[in-house]
């Protein structure tokens, strides 16, 4: 019976790092905004170009379901925000805020 590897256990670094490319932070905040929308809906609301964008796109979206920070409803086909999603998102809202005052 082959083994399967363990999952990687995430870490703040791991979702930092994650919420660093501009693209993936535009994600989220839309995400938070909209709920829940489907690829197409997302990359469209973006700007992305289907033919164009939608390796890079695939990527980013996949890197943010591995972190966490988002979910994939198979039934439904639309993304949202989980809670850590929704965490990240306070905390940005938090830190504009703190800068602001400064």
């Amino acid at each position: 019976m082959p083994r399967t590897k363990p999952k990687k256990r995430k870490t703040s670094p791991d979702v930092f790092d994650a919420v660093s490319a501009p693209l993936r932070f535009k994600i989220l905040k839309l995400l938070h905004v909209q709920n829940s929308l489907g690829y197409s809906e997302i990359m469209s609301q973006l700007g992305l170009s289907p033919s164009r964008d939608a390796g890079k796109f695939a990527y980013h979206l996949r890197t943010l379901i591995k972190t966490g920070l988002l979910d994939a409803d198979k039934e439904s086909k639309k993304y949202r925000l989980t809670t850590l999603g929704h965490t990240m998102i306070g905390i940005s809202q938090e830190i504009d805020e703190q800068i602001l005052r400064e």
